[in-house]
């Protein structure tokens, strides 16, 4: 970088915080020139060395795995339930909600939570 790089950090240092302001107003947009300069620059070289060794194209090299994605998850079954208010659902899965603490420190077990005719509900 340099001198001039060096002589450009000392004026940035000396600016207000207004014009400083300024400079990123212009500066932002010239960043994101500079970072379409560089991922077609990078994309061009990919093509270049996928070329070398073989393949069609860069997207050959790559395509498959770019494209893999997470299954979304699905809701799972409800386990427990609030007996004093049904809503309250849990899978049994992760920390215990407030409500399972408060019946288990009242003398209640797990077993007794158990939600009894398993509706089609869910929870997340």
């Amino acid at each position: 970088m340099g001198k001039n790089y060096d002589d450009i950090l000392k004026l940035v240092d000396s600016l207000t915080a207004k014009e400083l302001e300024g400079l990123r107003d212009k500066i932002t947009p010239l960043i994101a020139l500079r970072r379409e300069d560089d991922k077609a620059r990078v994309r061009a070289e990919m093509e270049r060395m996928a070329q070398e060794h073989g393949f069609a194209s860069a997207i050959e090299v790559i395509g498959a795995e770019a494209k893999k994605t997470r299954k979304p998850r699905t809701p799972s079954e409800t386990i427990y339930q609030n007996p004093a208010d049904p809503a309250l659902v849990w899978t049994g899965r992760g920390r215990k909600p407030a409500w399972v603490k408060e019946a288990l420190e009242s003398g209640k077990t797990l077993d007794d939570l158990k939600v009894k005719n398993n509706p089609t509900q869910k929870a997340v």
